[in-house]
């Protein structure tokens, strides 16, 4: 299931006892916090398929994260004793949350730091700022934060964050989507941010610090309306053809196509006919950020790109979609020419699924990061919420496994060329990752 409907899900009202905290501020007792953690422990241990993780590690977590439980601890304190032990599970599906009422608090009111900021290889650097005066701009290496040093900063988020098996991209996709908001839940949060830094630009820059008041995302996203700095919504799928049709691009930003493959059809239809009648010879298929949807929907392009039939669910997965485990049909209009996939760490759950089928069944040339998810993930969500603390489990039951056999389990689709925008690069909006793809289409045609 993609992140997109994850975070609806953990929108919802979820069965539970009365009385959970409203603030993330609010103080519990070691035996209120032991019964919690004793519930959770159970739940993941009695449901959980549990694939890619190492049973004596996450028992190992868990027990020294018990130890660290004590009087009076805040349910934020308490929320950061809790996700290292989770993320040990290694499912990028499985997500420990603050309780409805706490997020919204927190949207409202929390102290973020007033700037947005991406992790660039083991690095912070400031992406968007949110002051009044420019005091710090884009660009500019972040060295620390009230103190810690940015790897340290990096460390503790990773600790906190999920993801399959031993993959690493896929955190570092949930760092550079919502770095605000998980550093205040994962590291903490203060009514001032002291930050020590690099100013960008310049040939021997030395090294600022600098006092800023915290802003609440609320406050953060006012700023950033009247400021133009919100960034316009992209249709679910985009086309271009070259003009000298030396390629083509097809963007698949999410595969939000639930009980509806027909939408997608209407898009992608006309656009591989029109492929066929030029006989465009390369085509660059985009799915960077597209963290997952409906496999029905990923079948159906799955159907144009490998071109002859195929199995897109394993016998060995869950009999949920066990339709997809029968032969799929080719369209008309399949694409035979050199296909090169962009991706990132933010290829997850269904699309992890589409890029092992297209890595197992094609001679696709992937470019950009290693991948989120594989030909394996887990799913079947249920939520539950912990009695005393309210805080939400997201915990899958089952495995869904494409037909893409000889891929590692817990690893992502490594790329054929490794592309690593720099800060540069994303302040300026330039797409390196894109002009390497374009580049390689282009030599197919000398």
């Amino acid at each position: 299931m993609p992140l997109r409907i994850v975070l609806i899900l953990l929108l919802l009202t979820l069965c539970g006892c009365e009385n959970h905290p409203a603030t993330a501020s609010a103080k519990f007792s070691a035996s209120q916090l032991q019964s919690d953690f004793h519930q959770l422990r159970r739940l993941i241990n009695r449901n959980h398929p549990m694939s890619f993780t190492d049973q004596q590690e996450m028992d190992s977590a868990f027990d020294r994260q018990f130890a660290l439980l004590d009087d009076s601890l805040t349910l934020m304190e308490f929320f950061r004793i809790v996700a290292p032990a989770v993320s040990k599970v290694r499912c990028g599906h499985t997500r420990l949350t603050l309780g409805e009422p706490v997020r919204e608090n927190l949207y409202e009111y929390g102290d973020h730091l007033p700037l947005d900021l991406r992790v660039v290889g083991d690095s912070l650097f400031v992406y968007e700022t949110y002051l009044d005066s420019p005091i710090i701009t884009p660009g500019s290496a972040v060295l620390s934060i009230n103190g810690q040093a940015d790897t340290t900063i990096i460390r503790i988020m990773k600790d906190c964050l999920y993801a399959d098996g031993r993959n690493e991209t896929f955190k570092h996709f949930l760092m550079n989507t919502g770095f605000r908001s998980l550093y205040l839940s994962c590291v903490g949060s203060s009514k001032l941010y002291e930050i020590v830094y690099m100013p960008s630009g310049g040939s021997e820059p030395e090294p600022g610090s600098v006092t800023l008041p915290a802003r609440s995302l609320a406050e953060a996203r006012q700023f950033a309306e009247e400021n133009n700095l919100l960034t316009p919504r992209r249709p679910l799928v985009e086309s271009f053809v070259a003009d000298d049709n030396e390629y083509a691009t097809l963007t698949i930003r999410f595969f939000d196509f639930y009980d509806d493959v027909q939408r997608l059809a209407k898009l992608v239809d006309p656009f591989f006919e029109d492929l066929a009648a030029r006989k465009t010879n390369a085509l660059i298929l985009d799915l960077r950020g597209n963290d997952g949807g409906d496999p029905y929907s990923s079948a159906y392009l799955l159907g144009y790109l490998i071109g002859r039939p195929f199995r897109y669910f394993s016998s060995q997965s869950t009999p949920l979609y066990g339709d997809l485990q029968t032969v799929q049909p080719v369209p008309d209009h399949a694409f035979h020419g050199n296909l090169f996939v962009l991706v990132d760490g933010g290829c997850y759950s269904t699309t992890g699924h589409f890029c092992a089928l297209l890595k197992s069944q094609t001679r696709a040339v992937f470019i950009g990061a290693e991948t989120g998810g594989s030909y394996a993930c887990h799913g079947g969500y249920r939520e539950h919420r912990l009695r005393i603390s309210g805080l939400e489990l997201l915990l899958p039951h089952t495995t869904f496994i494409a037909d893409a056999p000889g891929l590692d389990r817990g690893r992502g689709i490594e790329p054929d060329y490794m592309v690593t925008p720099s800060i540069d690069d994303l302040v300026n909006k330039t797409d390196p990752v894109l002009a390497k793809a374009i580049s390689l289409a282009q030599d197919l045609q000398n």
